[in-house]
């Protein structure tokens, strides 16, 4: 564009360089101040100064017929391309035509026509003009379609990413549940079949000691091969029952809680966890569902929270546990049932927690429990 207008200005320049009221008035200086207002037009691309350098485009369009009574078309050239990159086409149109008006107007008075080189000058300016706004218009169609098929595909590269980690989450899940069935089976069928000729054959070998000494002994042996392989299958079955499937049926367990407290407030729950290092016990499991629950409840109760975030982190020694929500808070916590209770139960479990709340800041919690960690047997029981 601004080799365009450049290019125009200087051709206008040497339409009129041989003209001696160019040289005779002080219209170059003009001529010159519109190439500067162009680079800076070009080069500082904001608003206030396009505005500023579009106003005096059209000054010095009408000066300019004032100074020259042959008016230099090829100047208004450079005043049309000049509106058409702040204005739309319509209004760079309507003042084209009223300048147009204006300066033929003036010409009028002092008796010049347009020869036919002049309009031939003014046709191609106007051509020039229309097209360039086409260009501009296909250019930012072009500009805005591209910026749509960028944000599709990235939206579409985010939903495949989702899709892809939720088809491996369905498949490590099927597996886990299919060898825990075919575990359980196995326990159900072939391991309560053994368990019953074990104990049948020790009976009979108990009944033939007296008076069937040699087919004690051999129901002995039976009775000792059958139980070795009773060992055997159940081994298996706990080699085939995954490792990872009470963790995974644990966070099954926080994702139902999680779901169910999301339909039934309108709190949204941000939920965070990396890979299990190691399993939890049954009293682990047990304080942190108690402890997510404890926390949603009092969020949706007393904070006013719009948002709950969990973070449920495996390090090689301990599980770290950080609930903090975004609701009002209290510069002063009073221990209720709930807070002293899970104090408690961290205590006996070995672990940590720090309790954190400030006016406008919201409720925090953080409990760290030790890897193996575990109530003591009066506790237990």
């Amino acid at each position: 564009m601004i080799i365009i207008q450049i290019g125009l200005l200087l051709l206008s320049y040497i339409q009129f360089i041989f003209i001696d009221a160019f040289w005779a008035g002080s219209f170059y200086f003009f001529f010159i101040w519109v190439i500067l207002l162009q680079i800076l037009w070009f080069y500082i691309e904001r608003a206030t100064v396009q505005k500023l350098t579009f106003a005096f485009l059209t000054l010095f369009s009408i000066l300019n017929i004032q100074f020259l009574p042959q008016f230099p078309f090829l100047m208004l050239g450079v005043f049309a391309l000049e509106m058409r990159k702040i204005c739309s086409l319509k209004y760079t149109l309507l003042l084209l035509t009223l300048t147009l008006g204006i300066s033929l107007g003036l010409l009028g008075t002092q008796g010049i026509w347009l020869t036919l080189t002049e309009w031939g000058f003014l046709i191609a300016i106007i051509g020039l003009c229309l097209s360039l706004s086409k260009q501009e218009e296909n250019r930012q169609k072009q500009e805005e379609e591209w910026y749509k098929l960028i944000q599709m595909q990235e939206e579409l590269k985010k939903q495949s990413q989702l899709l892809k980690t939720q088809m491996g989450s369905l498949e490590e899940l099927s597996r886990i549940n299919e060898r825990n069935r075919i575990s359980r089976d196995l326990h159900d069928s072939v391991g309560h079949t053994l368990s019953t000729i074990v104990i049948q054959l020790a009976a009979i070998s108990k009944i033939t000691q007296p008076k069937l000494p040699k087919v004690a002994q051999m129901v002995e042996e039976l009775h000792q091969f059958t139980k070795d392989g009773l060992t055997n299958v159940r081994e298996v079955i706990h080699e085939m029952k995954p490792n990872d499937y009470r963790r995974v049926a644990f966070i099954d367990r926080l994702q139902v809680l999680i779901q169910n407290f999301e339909k039934n407030t309108k709190i949204q729950i941000i939920f965070n966890t990396n890979e299990s290092l190691w399993l939890l016990n049954e009293e682990q499991e047990m304080l942190i569902y108690r402890a997510i629950q404890e926390f949603l409840g009092n969020s949706s109760k007393h904070s006013s929270a719009t948002e709950v975030r969990i973070q449920y982190h495996y390090t090689p020694s301990s599980i770290i546990l950080t609930l903090h929500d975004n609701g009002k808070g209290t510069d002063s916590i009073v221990p209720k049932m709930g807070l002293s209770g899970m104090k408690e139960r961290v205590k006996l479990l070995g672990g940590k927690i720090t309790i954190q709340s400030a006016s406008g800041e919201g409720f925090r919690i953080r409990i760290v429990l030790p890897k193996g960690g575990f109530l003591n047997d009066r506790e237990r029981h």
